[in-house]
């Protein structure tokens, strides 16, 4: 029988659960920095562009850092009256290094598709959130976000308030990073109708081109993509193009081509034109 030895194991889990609990004490300090008066004495307009220069982080981390920081820790009311934090239980699993801010995006986007459902009570909402809370000690995050669409479906059946939030834009990226100029695309589309119908004409247009085509749907779908983009007609390659008119075979006779007409054989007219123009017509 082998055995393992399971020091490195016991390491690596001690030192996710310190960098989990150091994420916490960022947003426990992001908290606290938002709560005082320092960034308006610092000449910053809002805590997001003062983190992300403290931090040298980009303004898209900074938001998210901010945003978490008012769901997993206390705060304060104008009265001074401390608040609990708007995911307590998240918060708890949170700060003991169980989970990680990837969990916590998660469930916070769950909760907030959760918050659009109508005609919740508030204990089925405090419920939600602390089965998310149990499933992220578990699982990993997208494990959390299945588990957050099972529930989704199941307190809202008719599929009012999906996981994106209203009013998204569809979006397609392009970039060239590569020194071989090699393009690479992102897209997503946030309608569920939308989504569908690309998906449909994608899956018609990269069906294999015979019984050897061994390439994957990727590849097919890519190759297609890269046809219908180019300047050449819009039909595949050895079929007939519907929109060209049939080539007539008639051959014009060597005799009677212009090119080997002489200079004599043309009217009148057209040779005097040539002889004012120096031969040159």
């Amino acid at each position: 029988m082998v055995t393992v030895d399971d020091t490195l194991c016991t390491r690596v889990r001690d030192a996710v659960r310190t960098l989990r609990e150091a994420e916490f004490a960022v947003r426990e300090a992001v908290a606290a920095l938002d709560g005082s008066d320092v960034v308006a004495l610092s000449g910053y307009w809002s805590t997001v562009r003062l983190v992300g220069d403290l931090a040298r982080v980009d303004q898209v981390v900074a938001k998210r850092w901010v945003g978490q920081a008012k769901l997993v820790s206390e705060r304060s009311a104008f009265s001074g009256e401390p608040l609990e934090p708007g995911l307590p239980a998240t918060a708890a699993v949170f700060a003991d290094g169980t989970v990680g801010a990837d969990h916590v995006r998660v469930i916070e986007r769950a909760m907030d598709a959760v918050a659009r459902v109508p005609d919740l009570g508030p204990d089925v909402v405090v419920d939600a959130e602390a089965m998310l809370a149990a499933h992220a000690t578990q699982l990993c995050p997208r494990g959390v976000e299945r588990a957050a669409t099972r529930l989704l479906a199941h307190l809202d059946p008719d599929g009012v308030a999906p996981l994106d939030p209203p009013g998204l834009e569809d979006e397609v990226s392009v970039s060239t990073s590569r020194r071989d100029g090699s393009l690479a695309l992102a897209a997503r589309i946030h309608g569920a109708g939308d989504a569908e119908l690309i998906r449909e004409v994608l899956d018609a247009l990269s069906v294999p081109a015979g019984p050897d085509d061994s390439r994957p749907v990727g590849a097919r779908r890519a190759r297609r993509r890269c046809w219908n983009c180019s300047p050449r007609p819009r039909h595949p390659p050895g079929s007939p193009n519907p929109n060209q008119p049939p080539t007539s075979h008639r051959t014009r006779s060597p005799s009677r081509s212009p090119r080997n007409r002489s200079p004599r054989s043309r009217s009148p007219r057209m040779w005097g034109r040539c002889r004012r123009r120096g031969g040159r017509c």
